[in-house]
């Protein structure tokens, strides 16, 4: 069976675990060099795709796009189930890569999290996500309205 490294702050050396078939699975079609499959192919994996992301994204760190990847996939097809995760990656300063993914990809997210989560980042997020500079390239005037001078 694959591990997947766990990098915890915590543990002084990563530690293994097993991860599951599905995770196996999706962690092979996510790991391609140059691409991934669809995010509903990948979901199409697992019985349960939200939970499997979200442990890619917490998880894979190798290569070291597959948890980036994973969090694409839960970005656009599961905002309203990864709300706290959101707010997680905006104000983390150790998660800055799904902090800027998440803020690029801010006009994907519906009106509601959108507008908390880019708050959020502008009022708690760690500068090098760059909150506003990202923010001021969204679509949405209630986003371009959090950032105006």
């Amino acid at each position: 069976m694959l591990t997947i490294l766990l990098a915890a702050a915590a543990v002084a050396a990563p530690a293994e675990i097993e991860i599951t078939p599905a995770q196996t699975a999706m962690h092979r079609a996510l790991s391609l060099r140059d691409g991934s499959p669809p995010c509903a192919d990948v979901e199409g994996l697992s019985k349960t795709p939200v939970a499997d992301l979200k442990f890619l994204v917490a998880n894979a760190t190798a290569p070291p796009w597959v948890g980036m990847r994973a969090a694409e996939c839960l970005i656009a097809g599961h905002p309203t189930e990864i709300t706290a995760e959101l707010d997680t990656w905006v104000t983390d300063p150790e998660l800055a890569g799904l902090g800027i993914l998440t803020l690029n990809r801010i006009d994907a997210l519906p009106i509601e999290i959108a507008t908390h989560v880019a708050a959020l980042a502008l009022e708690k997020g760690p500068e090098r996500i760059g909150a506003r500079k990202r923010l001021e390239k969204a679509e949405r005037p209630e986003i371009l309205e959090l950032v105006k001078p």
